[in-house]
């Protein structure tokens, strides 16, 4: 529900800052992959995993924080386009 009202606020400031929405549509991503694999990444620590592997390791940050690199570095090569 919270990342849904900060989607709503990001959408909604965006014209009120002059911005345009449509200017998404000009994006060229580089190295999507990137970002799907942080995604499935995720998506494999917080829904399959938990069951399977011990309190310490679901504790642990460096798998998430493997996550976000390889998401960044989908965002930064990206970057060189603009």
């Amino acid at each position: 529900m919270l990342l849904l009202v900060a989607l709503l606020l990001c959408l909604v400031t965006v014209p009120l800052a002059g911005g345009r929405l449509s200017a998404l549509t000009e994006l060229r991503f580089r190295r999507p992959s990137l970002a799907v694999v942080a995604l499935l990444t995720q998506v494999l620590i917080i829904s399959i995993l938990p069951a399977a592997i011990s309190a310490f390791i679901r504790r642990c940050i460096w798998p998430r924080t493997g996550c976000w690199a390889r998401s960044c570095g989908s965002t930064v090569a990206s970057r060189a386009c603009w």
